[in-house]
């Protein structure tokens, strides 16, 4: 069926930077919608899900035979913590936000999880899943991804991604700097919230 947009919000242009970033908000939940849980899912395997590139690891690069494609993909990887990160190129490194991250693991890893992957270009606003026992979750919206020793190797072993956590006070702030004509609900009542901010990294992490 048809669903009616309540806001449709573009954000604010802060330190130069609009990110492509936009908040929805429709009149009643989406088939398939699973709502936003802020339990921590450090050392747990999370489902990447998105519509972007797609690649080989092993070789370090990312191959788009006919054009970059745009059908939905899934891998897993393990969440290894929570890192605050900017736009912002020098100190005070602000407006920052939470995310959580993983790092891509080699072939015969033994910490490696099952169809162990990574998001890429495209994945901006897809989530990061998890399901606690009780159902299905989204614990994090795909945000950013860094290189390999701060290199532009994104699909390389040891490379990170992002989610951004949306149950963080400083994910909101961010998101409310943003879009500060935007009612953001709380986490457990937001309805549909497109976030996609895939900047590309230079280790300008908060301490």
């Amino acid at each position: 069926g048809n669903f009616n947009v309540v806001q449709n919000v573009e954000p604010a242009i802060i330190n130069g930077v609009r990110p492509d970033l936009r908040l929805l908000q429709v009149d009643r939940d989406l088939p398939g919608f699973y709502k936003i849980d802020v339990r921590s899912v450090v050392g747990l395997t999370v489902d990447l899900v998105g519509f972007g590139g797609t690649g080989n690891e092993v070789s370090g690069g990312f191959t788009f035979p006919g054009g970059e494609p745009t059908v939905r993909r899934r891998a897993t990887n393990r969440i290894e913590g929570y890192e605050d990160i900017s736009f912002a190129s020098s100190p005070p490194f602000e407006p920052y936000w939470t995310t959580m991250f993983y790092n891509l693991s080699a072939p015969g890893d033994p910490t490696r999880t099952a169809n162990e992957g990574g998001v890429y270009f495209g994945d901006s606003g897809g989530g990061f899943f998890h399901n606690f026992g009780d159902g299905i979750h989204l614990v994090a919206t795909t945000s950013a991804i860094d290189g390999v020793d701060g290199t532009d190797n994104y699909g390389g072993y040891g490379a990170t991604g992002y989610g951004t956590y949306l149950g963080s006070p400083e994910s909101q702030a961010f998101l409310r700097q943003y879009v500060p004509q935007a009612v953001v609900p709380e986490p457990f009542s937001l309805s549909v919230l497109a976030v996609g901010t895939l900047a590309l990294l230079r280790r300008r992490r908060q301490s």
